[in-house]
């Protein structure tokens, strides 16, 4: 038999009165834990669509470690999809937007390129050479 347990009072006015306190003690540690990871446990997944299970062989097919043992997966491309429309306007238009803030609040900006340079450091992204072609650009939310 095991027992683990805690006490857990709030601030005392005296050492003899106690405003609040609640106790719990767990005698049967190893029918606790099991009525836990029951609780917990995630149902088996089953792909039943073909769709999910493209999407995960896909995954399968494109995840690799580089060196450095960080994983890298491809981003997955959903063939016959909508285009995405416009979006180099509302792209320029925030960021002159972040422009301006940053030219008002010269920390902000600060902190901002700090993160930019960082975020470029870590391979996160790169800079893009003016001959690939671009077909949606990601709008900058602040």
């Amino acid at each position: 038999m095991y027992v683990v347990g805690w006490v857990d009072a709030d601030k005392c006015a005296s050492s003899s009165q106690t405003q609040g306190m609640q106790s719990y003690t767990v005698y049967n540690l190893d029918e606790t834990l099991q009525r836990f990871w029951k609780i917990e446990e995630v149902e088996n997944f089953t792909n039943t669509s073909i769709h999910d299970k493209y999407e995960e062989q896909q995954f399968v097919n494109n995840i690799k470690r580089n060196a450095n043992g960080r994983f890298i997966v491809k981003l997955l491309v959903k063939e016959n999809h909508q285009p995405l429309g416009e979006s180099l306007h509302m792209a320029k238009s925030r960021f002159l937007n972040l422009e301006r803030k940053s030219a008002k609040n010269v920390e902000l900006g600060n902190q901002y390129k700090e993160f930019i340079n960082e975020y470029q450091l870590l391979d996160h992204m790169m800079l893009r050479s003016d001959q690939a072609p671009a077909n949606y650009y990601l709008p900058y939310h602040n």
